[in-house]
């Protein structure tokens, strides 16, 4: 009887150490998609459909004119169509083809940054269809992995390029 509550002991203080790991590794891994997204707070309030600097920041005009510009590359689009399967709940549609991407509204209020995105697919037994995918920062990372990692992508990518 001693011998199992003595393993059943060691059992449960290995499981808890192991969960406080994996706590400080996504913790870890969310500081490191906050700075390297980098989404400027300071700005005023705003709603806009136009992807301007002086209103949206910075840094996040250029992640959003460098997604407008590159979506059609491989790990971008696949991205975008994970992000597409995601919000639509339908799994297949994380192997559609992602046609056309515009930027039709981005708000700011607070510690949230909202972003619409009017994007064509095309599906192979749908044909071509439209949808509005709803991208949401909240004190600069996103609640959704695959946003979090287009971002991170983007960011990483405009890092190279500090000439902003």
């Amino acid at each position: 009887m001693k011998k199992t509550l003595l393993l059943f002991s060691l059992l449960l203080m290995v499981c808890g150490i192991a969960a406080q790991s994996i706590g400080q590794i996504d913790e870890k891994k969310m500081m490191e998609y906050r700075e390297t997204i980098g989404l400027d707070y300071s700005m005023p309030d705003f709603n806009t459909s136009k992807i301007d600097a002086k209103v949206i920041g910075v840094r996040l005009a250029k992640i959003l004119q460098s997604l407008e510009e590159n979506y059609v590359q491989g790990y971008y689009n696949r991205t975008l169509a994970s992000i597409l399967a995601e919000q639509l709940e339908t799994p297949a549609y994380q192997f559609v083809a992602v046609t056309k991407i515009k930027t039709q509204q981005i708000t700011k209020m607070g510690d949230e940054i909202t972003i619409l995105l009017k994007t064509t697919f095309k599906s192979t037994n749908e044909g071509k269809k439209n949808t509005i995918l709803t991208l949401r920062f909240f004190q600069g990372i996103s609640d959704s992995h695959f946003v979090n990692s287009l971002f991170y992508a983007l960011g990483n990518y405009l890092k190279e390029d500090e000439n902003y």
